[in-house]
Protein backbone atom coordinates (compact mmCIF):
# COMPACT_ATOMS: atom_id res chain seq x y z
CA UNK A 1 0.00 0.00 0.00
CA UNK A 2 1.31 3.33 -0.74
CA UNK A 3 1.23 5.93 2.18
CA UNK A 4 1.58 9.52 1.73
CA UNK A 5 1.07 11.36 4.89
CA UNK A 6 0.78 15.26 5.02
CA UNK A 7 0.88 16.85 8.26
CA UNK A 8 0.40 20.90 8.57
CA UNK A 9 1.45 22.94 11.41
CA UNK A 10 2.59 19.77 13.70
CA UNK A 11 5.34 17.65 13.96
CA UNK A 12 5.01 13.32 13.95
CA UNK A 13 6.18 11.96 17.15
CA UNK A 14 7.43 8.76 17.04
CA UNK A 15 4.52 7.27 18.62
CA UNK A 16 2.39 8.61 16.09
CA UNK A 17 4.01 7.09 13.25
CA UNK A 18 4.11 3.40 15.20
CA UNK A 19 0.35 4.07 15.48
CA UNK A 20 -0.40 4.94 11.87
CA UNK A 21 1.92 2.11 10.50
CA UNK A 22 -0.02 -0.60 13.16
CA UNK A 23 -3.38 1.00 11.31
CA UNK A 24 -1.99 0.41 7.81
CA UNK A 25 -0.98 -3.27 8.78
CA UNK A 26 -5.16 -3.63 10.25
CA UNK A 27 -6.22 -2.19 6.81
CA UNK A 28 -3.95 -4.19 4.13
CA UNK A 29 -5.14 -7.27 6.43
CA UNK A 30 -8.36 -6.29 5.68
CA UNK A 31 -8.22 -5.48 2.00
CA UNK A 32 -5.99 -8.61 0.42
CA UNK A 33 -7.94 -9.09 -2.52
CA UNK A 34 -6.13 -5.89 -3.60
CA UNK A 35 -2.69 -6.10 -4.74
CA UNK A 36 -0.48 -3.80 -2.37
CA UNK A 37 1.32 -1.55 -5.00
CA UNK A 38 -3.12 -0.63 -6.28
CA UNK A 39 -3.67 0.76 -2.53
CA UNK A 40 -3.24 4.46 -1.82
CA UNK A 41 -4.00 6.01 1.27
CA UNK A 42 -3.78 9.52 1.65
CA UNK A 43 -3.56 10.99 5.39
CA UNK A 44 -3.68 14.29 6.07
CA UNK A 45 -3.41 15.95 9.69
CA UNK A 46 -3.78 19.86 10.73
CA UNK A 47 -3.06 21.08 14.36
CA UNK A 48 -6.02 23.98 14.63
CA UNK A 49 -5.96 26.17 17.46
CA UNK A 50 -6.45 25.27 21.28
CA UNK A 51 -4.94 21.92 20.71
CA UNK A 52 -7.89 20.45 18.45
CA UNK A 53 -6.54 18.33 15.52
CA UNK A 54 -8.09 17.49 12.39
CA UNK A 55 -7.69 14.15 10.13
CA UNK A 56 -8.44 13.48 6.23
CA UNK A 57 -8.11 9.82 5.43
CA UNK A 58 -8.66 8.89 1.79
CA UNK A 59 -8.22 5.05 0.58
CA UNK A 60 -7.89 4.99 -2.75
CA UNK A 61 -8.66 1.32 -4.27
CA UNK A 62 -8.58 -0.15 -7.99
CA UNK A 63 -12.26 -0.36 -9.55
CA UNK A 64 -13.33 -3.89 -10.52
Amino acid sequence: MNVKIQKRNMHLSPNLQRLIGEQCAKVRRILPTFAPQDLHLHLTIEKKPRNQYETALVLTVPQT
